[in-house]
């Protein structure tokens, strides 16, 4: 049976507001339906629009340090689960599996200095981080 899958908003996983969805087919393989998405409209996108700028507001009171453990996490995930991850890229965009596998191994260099930059108000930055605002 073919998945419907869901918007993420709001730490939930919720139907869109329309009830539509479209069919996504693995294009190296016209007959591997991947699944059934949300055709999502205006007003999924402010409930995510807000939610967004409520989870930002809390990200910005979060302790340098602390978004740089969470950075540090999703760097560690990426690592852990780049096979899965290259797979379904793999599945869903009809790439090579070699080349999908070489997108999700450059995010994680990303991740590591994006992590890193998060705990930079700890220590002299250059970046300049306590002028800045960040």
């Amino acid at each position: 049976m073919t998945e419907n899958f869901k918007n993420f908003i709001g730490g939930q996983w919720v139907a869109p507001a329309t009830g539509a969805y479209f069919e996504n087919r693995n294009p190296a393989d016209r007959d591997d339906v991947i699944g059934c998405f949300p055709r999502s409209g205006p007003d999924d996108v402010a409930r995510a629009v807000a939610s967004a700028q409520r989870g930002f507001a809390l990200w910005s009171k979060t302790p340098a340090p602390v978004r740089g453990e969470v950075l540090h996490r999703v760097g560690d995930l990426l690592v852990e689960r780049k096979d899965t991850i290259a797979r379904a890229m793999t599945r869903e965009m009809g790439k090579v599996l070699a080349e999908t596998r070489g997108d999700v191994r450059g995010s994680t260099p990303r991740t590591t200095l994006t992590r890193r930059a998060g705990a930079c108000s700890a220590a002299p930055c250059p970046r300049s981080c306590a002028t800045s605002g960040r």
